[in-house]
């Protein structure tokens, strides 16, 4: 049995290891460099110093980005993560899910081309084409051609005509659907393989289809508004429709596609509500509610619970039942960190005795080298700089007391200016700026006490799994620290020092391509017929033992019925 057992469990590991976190792209003097888990330094994916920006493909196997060119024309490339083979299209790269085929629109003449992975040879699909998009599936690509909706099929290499008097669109909800606003302002949906087309909702306003962390539509249902401010529920083809709402101000669905909360404006008063995906309701609030601004309503991970901020500057969470807890108060910004029931909050950073310790900015085995780097950039003063926050924290800290201080710690932001004898200045140009200082801390809603994460001004970009965060946090005038933190383990790993506070990142998509998919069921498979091969190899052994245990049973009495 033991025999059995340690391939099988082995084989387990194996497969199981085959699964990676994503790694983090990032921005740096005109680089765009690659950090994966485990390694011990990034490695640059472009081999230029002119990129200004990028993005990753929806299977996470390539990275997108623009060269700018100071004295000529910008364009687009690409550059496999694994190949490194670059690529150039000039205009913005369409992938599709798996990645493997790339579309885009030339600039200069509107055609529509088509190449592989590698930057092979190029297939003109369509001219004076001003937008596209590939279906979920990445099988099919649909694209207006001067007005006409039209959709190319990958595996037969050829076009089909759907319809005409395209304003806006298109917009692959389904793999075999595609919607779109034409221009009489209709909402409309036509199918894929031009069998039918239907007309939603007239004089449209907006309309909201659900999708998860990974930008893919989820569910099977949208919310449409008219120029009344009407809200209308329905399937994608317009089926089963109901009106949801009237005096519309602002709706989301959840990531699953289930269900939506809906705010509605009356007489300068906001009333919600939130519903399931076939229009029942779930809960009303009746009292007048007015959060700071309807975007700060955000649906949990697990879709039961809701996130908002108060008129008051406070973070409330309400369940499906109608109850609120309050979360923190004096909040700028929150989000929920994805697959858990967590929040990270960005507020006036507090000093506390004993109950929470401040971490230091950057690691203590790198404080020599980083006051080396900063005398040389320092320019001439001919004042003292006031105290750093780290040393005003550190000398509250040292006083010793276990009881809960809080204090507001302020940095002058931008320069003096000195008014000489004998000149006139308005009071206004020799007024400084302070702001307070601010934190990201860690909300854990099943009763965990609150964390520090990070002093940084901003919130932290999250990976897909929620388990990593990358903050941006504050040095020395000018200078940013870049910071990867884990919340499962006490690791941090220093990207380095940048003269940005904004840091141009973008954590690799965990892929959502057919092709993607399939690692996951072959794992699936191999792991049941794994299974399957134990349970027969065990089942066998019990029968030959039970038969050889049989046998040497009735030789033993053949053997005594002969002695007898």
């Amino acid at each position: 049995m033991k025999r059995l057992l340690v391939p099988f469990l082995a084989l387990i590991a194996l497969l199981v290891g085959c699964e990676h976190d994503p790694g983090l792209a990032y921005l740096d003097d005109g680089e765009v460099y690659l950090w994966l888990p485990g390694a011990d330094q990034p490695r640059p994916l472009t081999d230029r110093d002119d990129v200004d920006r990028f993005f990753w493909s929806p299977s996470g196997r390539h990275i997108a980005y623009r060269v700018a060119k100071p004295f000529g024309e910008s364009f687009w490339c690409f550059t496999g993560v694994d190949s490194g083979v670059e690529v150039k299209t000039r205009s913005v790269p369409l992938f599709s899910a798996a990645g493997r085929a790339v579309a885009y629109i030339k600039d200069r003449d509107q055609q529509l081309l088509l190449l592989d992975e590698t930057g092979g040879e190029q297939k003109l699909i369509a001219e004076w084409v001003w937008q596209a998009q590939w279906n979920s599936a990445g099988t099919m690509l649909a694209y207006v051609e001067e007005g006409d909706l039209k959709v190319f099929d990958l595996e037969s290499g050829t076009s089909r005509y759907l319809a005409d008097g395209v304003a806006e669109g298109p917009d692959f909800v389904a793999d075999d659907l595609v919607l779109f606003i034409s221009d009489d302002n209709t909402l409309t949906a036509a199918r894929a393989d031009g069998s039918a087309i239907y007309r939603l909702v007239e004089e449209v306003s907006g309309y909201y289809v659900a999708r998860d962390y990974s930008d893919q539509v989820r569910g099977a249902r949208l919310v449409c508004v008219d120029r009344d401010r009407d809200a209308y529920l329905m399937d994608f083809d317009g089926a089963d429709r109901i009106r949801t709402g009237t005096d519309f101000h602002h709706m989301a669905w959840d990531a699953t596609g289930s269900r939506y909360f809906l705010i509605e404006e009356k007489k300068e008063k906001r009333y919600t509500g939130i519903f399931s995906a076939s229009g029942e309701e779930l809960l009303e609030v009746k009292e007048p509610w007015e959060p700071v601004a309807a975007e700060t309503l955000a649906w949990s991970s697990g879709s039961d619970e809701l996130a908002y901020i108060g008129a008051n500057g406070s973070l409330y969470v309400m369940d499906l039942g109608g109850a609120q807890m309050l979360v923190a108060k004096d909040v700028y910004d929150f989000a929920w960190v994805p697959h858990r029931r967590q929040l990270v909050v960005l507020m006036p950073r507090t000093v506390t005795g004993e109950k929470e310790k401040i971490e230091e900015v950057a690691e203590e085995a790198a404080e020599e080298e980083l006051e080396i780097d900063l005398e040389e950039e320092v320019v001439e003063e001919k004042e003292e700089p006031a105290p750093a926050a780290a040393e005003i924290e550190e000398g509250i800290e040292e006083e010793g007391s276990e009881e809960e201080v809080e204090v507001e710690i302020v940095e002058p932001v931008g320069e003096e200016i000195i008014v000489e004898e004998g000149t006139e200045e308005s009071p206004e140009e020799t007024v400084e700026v302070e702001e307070p200082e601010t934190a990201v801390y860690l909300y854990d809603l099943d009763g965990k006490p609150r964390r520090m994460l990070s002093r940084s001004g901003r919130l932290p970009l999250l990976s897909p799994r929620g388990n990593r965060l990358l903050f941006v946090e504050p040095l020395r005038e000018g200078l940013y620290n870049a910071v990867i933190g884990s919340l499962d383990e006490e690791e941090e790993h220093y990207l380095g020092k940048f003269r940005v506070p904004i840091f141009p990142a973008a954590w690799q998509p965990e892929g959502r391509a057919i092709e993607g998919r399939l690692l996951g069921v072959i794992v699936t498979l191999a792991l049941v017929a794994a299974g399957v091969v134990v349970i027969y190899l065990v089942i066998r052994r019990i029968w030959l033992r039970r038969k050889v245990t049989a046998q040497a049973t009735a030789e033993t009495v053949a053997n005594l019925e002969d002695a007898i």
